[in-house]
């Protein structure tokens, strides 16, 4: 397994384990090896609420130099648990920013919800989220694995099936209900994604 860190970003490293680490280009690396009764349970549940990698909190650098400091100063081991004590609850705190994120997911995927029948675009649902386009896009992405429109487009043909089976409207009510611009695009991509027909599909038994 390799693991490739940037500027800001820590690796969790199992110390019992052989492993090597090197950089392409300069750079300064702050590192710890701490061991103790806890050690192990900590960097278990470091590992299974963050990842194997953490985007440091602005303190961790500080934190570092701070432990280093005490151990040139031959300090107490009391001092130096102190301080490796303060480094590990700093990184086990809430990410804010990935809870930021995933409110706009949220937020988003609720005003699609609530608009899918509306002709909305992707900069109507960054605007939602007062974002950028491109950056809210690639967010979501990275979020869902989908694109904004992909996904606009999976809750409008689910929507669809809704109609086809549970109610008497034609195919061009459904479309311009589910937010297609016309019935012919709607049934090719209807054809695209199933495999039939929009009324093959509501003729189907479930």
């Amino acid at each position: 397994m390799t693991w490739k860190a940037i500027q800001n970003e820590l690796l969790l490293i199992n110390c019992y384990k052989q492993h090597n680490y090197y950089t392409n280009t300069n750079a300064h690396t702050l590192w710890l090896h701490f061991d103790g009764n806890n050690s192990r349970a900590l960097f278990k549940n470091l590992i299974a609420e963050k990842g194997q990698k953490i985007k440091c909190p602005a303190t961790t650098a500080e934190r570092f130099r701070e432990i280093i400091q005490a151990i040139k100063l031959n300090e107490s081991e009391a001092a130096l648990s102190k301080g490796i004590y303060a480094l590990l609850c700093d990184l086990s705190a809430p990410n804010t920013d990935n809870y930021k994120r995933s409110n706009a997911i949220d937020t988003v995927k609720k005003y699609i919800a609530d608009n899918f029948d509306k002709g909305i675009k992707v900069e109507d649902m960054a605007r939602a989220v007062n974002m950028s386009t491109s950056y809210f896009a690639r967010l979501f992405k990275e979020a869902t694995t989908f694109s904004p429109y992909e996904y606009l487009l999976n809750i409008r043909l689910e929507k669809a099936k809704e109609l086809l089976l549970k109610t008497d409207y034609t195919v061009y009510e459904i479309a311009y209900k589910t937010g297609f611009n016309s019935d012919a695009n709607f049934v090719y991509f209807f054809i695209r994604e199933t495999g039939i027909t929009p009324l093959k599909f509501r003729n189907m038994q479930f």
